[in-house]
């Protein structure tokens, strides 16, 4: 088990990288910003790991879905 912060923006981002199945996950972020906002989908590209961004949302691991929830949510604070 891996504990997420905010399991509503865990939600929200889960559903929209996988509206964009065919898309890395950057691309699904930048298509998303009007749903988590435009800064917030900014810096959480600008901080998340290369490798993590050009991944496809079915292959994410459970880790890293709760890492970049993390991410947003930390960022959500700034």
């Amino acid at each position: 088990t891996y504990p997420i912060s905010d399991r509503k923006l865990y939600a929200v981002l889960v559903r929209e990288a996988f509206s964009h199945r065919r898309k890395t996950l950057k691309k699904a972020l930048q298509n998303s910003a009007h749903v988590i906002g435009k800064d917030v989908a900014a810096k959480i590209i600008a901080n998340a790991p290369e490798d993590l961004l050009k991944k496809r949302a079915e292959e994410l691991t459970l880790k890293e879905w709760a890492m970049l929830t993390d991410s947003a949510t930390a960022t959500n604070r700034d």
